[in-house]
């Protein structure tokens, strides 16, 4: 088992503890590989259709041959047994295990689907909406809609279902997120439901479609049987995880036609300037959100120990509202400069504005202003207004108790934590004033102040941190990030700094320089980024495939924790009375060998008249993985049993023992 670690990436807005989590192919691989067949699929696009088509059935195939050949052998065995001439008990025995695969099999394809959560939505509720969902369906003769539910989120979406797992006979559910109808008009919304029933639709690529719903079964099925771990199953997730991301490279680029063809889709039902206009004001109110609604919304948690009541009614004021003209110019800029990548098979805002044939996709500086005033202005009547009319407040009110609920415990939690870190924050302004602050308190007067105040106002703090210890890689990471949001270039600087100390945080710290280059507008620089950030994260790929186990052929290394961090090891594992011996050592890693990946092996006391079932051994063992602290990276293990070959040779690296 995986004990916790430290990193310097952030958790939501709190800087806290955070865990750290095989593939087939790399990300340069599969970049690569869709590179080479968008180019294959401009010269033959019948012929690259045929091979995705193929490689689509594969899946098929596979299953539909396991299990025939299964079925085939139970047979043969059947055979056996009404003709044998002896040994009928061993061929019994083959006949039941064979059944057994066979019905764990066939469990396991009849994966059930969780569907979308939200509040369920009937006509009654909203006949405007019906109807023109009824409208838009017609129009693109698009499959049936049996759920509309209303979510809290700033999205919309339409989602397939299979009732039989990988056997179909799917259920479909438009999902609305009641923020998205806030900040859009009624036309907008359409739009943005006419793109998602336009992948499914019959005026779609029937093969297109067909693909979109293959690729989305087979990743949720994949999903589904990697979490359960059902017993038999291993047949499956291992071909699968070659399976998936091939399929998923190989579709990659009709897929993202997908994406345009929905657009189309859209236009064709509400206007390609509609359509545009809500790609536009998802990107400049969404970003309005996340920079300062959420924001101001979690620090409030600071002087009120329960979630705010009335969210959805703030929310709706805000979404509709006006936006301040530079955020929203600074907002639409970055949304345009970004380009379209491989991360997502969604195109840049600039690359489906130009195909629609939107004016802001090629307008000049006075162009933008124009489009900049009229994004900028309070939205007249909202979706949610035009839809639900009078019972808009009882849909608000409905959504807020719902997110209290969900939340409520969260929400406390935040405002024990920030009333401590307000006072701990005194505390420390008094000993600064007194005497310097030495690196942890420097770092947790920055942090807590970031936490409570945001990072422009923990800015000078973290300076400060760093001229403690210009290395600390958290500050560094967190200095980066603020200064960077604040599009100031000095951000570079320390998110690389950062990424020295820490490897673990390169991904998030190269994607965020490169993001800034590209709202700058230094396409090499960009790339150089986004290279960077390729190959590290396929190296972190690597490293966290190497750390998901130990076993018997790895080798073993001194551990190098010195003797206050062992002592304080030690003390917390006798609390435990049934740990006998503990074993500590490093393994021999070779992906960011510099990061040391300890293995803590314990024998516990099992004799013969003091009998222990496993199901107790394993419940002790999370116990210890939850409630012991541990410096760095650590796997936890038991040493009874099938794991006394790894006892022996953690016996033999020095000073391993230390219980």
């Amino acid at each position: 088992m995986r004990a916790k670690n430290f990193s310097c990436a952030r958790s939501g807005r709190l800087l806290k503890k955070r865990r750290s989590a095989g593939v087939a192919i790399t990300s340069e691989q599969f970049e690569r590989m869709v590179r080479e067949l968008e180019g294959k699929a401009s010269k033959n696009p019948s012929g690259y259709r045929l091979k995705v088509g193929l490689l689509a059935a594969l899946g098929y195939v596979y299953v539909f041959v396991v299990l025939a050949i299964l079925l085939a052998l139970l047979a043969l065995l059947g055979y056996a047994l009404v003709n044998r001439r002896g040994g009928g008990a061993a061929l019994m025995k083959m006949g039941l295990a064979l059944g057994l695969l066979a019905f764990a099999i066939i469990r396991s394809l009849w994966v059930r689907m969780d569907p979308p959560t939200g509040m369920e939505l009937t006509s009654r509720d909203a006949p405007r909406l019906f109807a023109d969902l009824d409208l838009i369906r017609s129009r693109l003769a698009a499959p049936g809609i049996d759920h509309v539910l209303l979510t809290g989120d700033f999205n919309a979406s339409m989602s397939q279902v299979p009732r039989l797992g990988v056997f179909g006979w799917m259920k479909g559910y438009l999902s609305l997120g009641l923020p998205l109808m806030e900040a859009l008009t009624p036309q907008q919304l359409r739009g943005v439901i006419a793109h998602e029933l336009g992948h499914l639709s019959g005026n779609h690529s029937r093969f297109s479609g067909w693909i979109y719903r293959v690729r989305k079964t087979w990743e949720q099925i994949l999903q589904r049987l990697t979490r359960e771990g059902r017993w038999g199953t291993g047949i499956f997730t291992r071909f699968f995880n070659w399976y998936a991301p091939y399929l998923a490279a190989y579709s990659f680029v009709l897929a993202r036609e997908q994406e345009y063809e929905a657009d189309k889709r859209a236009a064709e039902v509400v206007g390609a300037r509609a359509t545009g206009d809500g790609l536009v004001q998802l990107t400049v109110r969404g970003s309005a959100m996340d920079r300062n609604f959420w924001p101001d919304v979690f620090r409030s948690a600071r002087h009120n120990s329960r979630p705010p009541g009335d969210l959805y009614s703030w929310l709706g004021a805000f979404a509709k509202g006006a936006v301040d003209a530079d955020v929203c110019s600074r907002s639409l800029q970055q949304g345009l400069r970004m380009k379209t990548g491989y991360v997502d098979t969604h195109p840049s805002l600039r690359d489906r504005l130009r195909a629609l044939g939107h004016p802001l996709a090629s307008a000049d500086s006075e162009g933008f202003q124009t489009g900049v005033t009229k994004l900028a202005a309070a939205v007249d009547i909202t979706a949610a207004e035009h839809y639900f009319g009078g019972s808009l407040p009882i849909r608000r009110q409905a959504l807020a108790g719902l997110w209290q609920s969900m939340i409520a415990g969260a929400w406390r939690e935040r405002n024990r934590e920030m009333s401590e870190a307000a006072q701990e924050l005194e505390r420390l302004a008094a000993r600064a004033n007194e005497q310097p602050l030495n690196e942890e308190e420097a770092w947790d007067r920055a942090r807590l102040t970031y936490n409570l105040e945001g990072g422009v106002a923990a800015i000078a703090f973290l300076e400060d941190a760093l001229r403690v210890n210009a290395g600390h890689a958290a500050a560094n990471y967190v200095l980066g990030e603020t200064l960077l949001e604040l599009d100031d270039p000095r951000g570079v600087a320390r998110l690389e700094a950062a990424m020295k100390t820490d490897p673990s945080c390169a991904p998030q710290a190269l994607d965020l320089i490169r993001q800034f280059h590209e709202r700058e507008g230094r396409e090499v620089d960009a790339d150089d980024y986004h290279h960077r950030l390729l190959k590290q994260q396929d190296l972190l790929n690597l490293a966290a495939e190497e750390r998901q186990s130990v076993s018997v052929s790895d080798g073993f290394l001194p551990h190098d924790l010195q003797g206050e961090s062992i002592e304080r090891l030690v003390a917390q594992l006798r609390r435990y009375p049934r740990v006998e011996t503990a074993y500590l050592a490093r393994k021999a890693v070779q992906h960011l060998p510099e990061k040391p990946f300890h293995v803590l092996g314990l024998v516990l006391d099992n004799r013969w008249y003091k009998w222990q079932s496993d199901a107790k051994d394993t419940e002790l063992l999370s116990q210890i993985v939850q409630n012991v602290s541990f410096d760095g990276e650590t796997f936890i293990m038991l040493l009874n049993g099938s794991n006394r070959r790894i006892r022996r040779k953690l016996k033999s690296v020095q000073g391993a023992r230390i219980l």
